[in-house]
């Protein structure tokens, strides 16, 4: 995180702080943001393009409804398209076709890419799976860091907690 790149208009403020690395320490800036208000209020003209959306979204799904009774047939491939999306975005390449190789034989040796892709698939069919269930909250965001990390290098001893520590 960059100093330079906040200013005083930003919604938070950025705190110094000092973490082990290696056999020494290393400085760096923290974000931290601005509470946010208990209360706020929506403009006439925000409401209304709230119901508006909100009417569009239930035509939508309507629709959607009707013309694919079983999402899975979309949602499938979809999800591993931002998957392999996502991770690119990430400095993490695997193509599409290893991807689906990979989950189709487990007998085939994986690269790391490939790893953290499926993980990421893994994470997005499991909160999808569990949004009725659990609500979002800190036990749902470890579950989920548990999957994306399991297998790769950056699982370690803390996978799946909260950091007590920045």
């Amino acid at each position: 995180m960059r100093k330079s790149d906040f200013s005083n208009a930003s919604p938070g403020r950025l705190v110094p702080i000092t973490v082990a690395h290696g056999a020494g320490t290393v400085s760096h800036f923290a974000f931290v943001p601005d509470p946010l208000p208990v209360t706020f209020r929506l403009s006439v003209d925000a409401w209304l393009a709230v119901a508006e959306a909100g009417r569009r979204l239930a035509a939508l799904n309507a629709l959607v409804n009707e013309r694919f009774p079983n999402p899975q047939l979309l949602m499938r491939p979809t999800i591993r398209r931002e998957a392999v999306s996502t991770s690119a975005i990430e400095g993490t390449f695997a193509a599409i076709d290893e991807v689906m190789q990979s989950e189709l034989d487990a007998s085939l040796p994986r690269t790391t890419a490939v790893q953290e892709v499926i993980n990421f698939v893994r994470a997005t069919e499991h909160a999808y799976k569990r949004r009725h269930t659990l609500p979002i909250s800190s036990r749902f965001a470890c579950e989920l860091h548990r999957i994306l990390f399991a297998g790769t290098a950056g699982e370690d001893w803390q996978t799946g907690e909260i950091r007590k520590t920045q």
